[in-house]
């Protein structure tokens, strides 16, 4: 591996754990930094395109102070990442990446996936061009991601016709 390919990858990490610890931290300039000025970010569908349509989409769901679809405070959102692979491209002009993640809230593990990931250089570091976020698996109380859990609620509020409102979607107790 070449200084130039260590410096890369480097950098590389230093987006992913940008993003991961802005957002546990509800610091959206910061994690809005990870990205490109023009980068994408694509979640159940739904594509932001630039940083301050990601910053809008994610704000309500890193914020410690927003409420879950049950209206109770989310209280604290903690990612977890563990397995990384990045791929330099041959040109050395973008690299790919897959990084696994889970997510712990007061509910304990809330939900996991993986983020799918291309990174291009941007001024004197690498940056977040694309990031598709896959979530394998949420808890069925997820404090998160109830819409894919319950089939009602967007956290984003992404409503679609067929979406249940907030106000009506009832969880255990448990």
């Amino acid at each position: 591996m070449t200084p130039d390919e260590l410096a890369a990858r480097a950098s590389i990490r230093v987006a992913i754990e940008t993003y991961t610890s802005a957002g546990d931290r509800g610091a959206l300039d910061e994690l809005t930094s990870a990205f490109t000025a023009d980068g994408r970010l694509e979640l159940f569908g739904r594509v932001c395109i630039g940083r301050a349509a990601i910053a809008d989409a994610l704000g309500r769901v890193v914020d410690p102070r927003c409420t879950g679809p049950d209206r109770r405070p989310l209280g604290f959102l903690r990612h977890h990442l563990t397995s990384s692979k990045v791929d330099l491209d041959d040109d050395g002009r973008s690299a790919r990446g897959w990084t696994y993640f889970l997510v712990l809230t007061p509910i304990g593990l809330d939900h996991g996936g993986v983020y799918v990931d291309r990174f291009v250089p941007d001024g004197d570091r690498w940056a977040i061009a694309e990031r598709r976020i896959k979530v394998d698996w949420a808890d069925p109380r997820s404090l998160v991601l109830a819409s894919q859990v319950t089939g009602g609620w967007l956290p984003w509020g992404w409503a679609t016709p067929s979406t249940t409102p907030a106000t009506s979607v009832r969880r255990s107790a448990s």
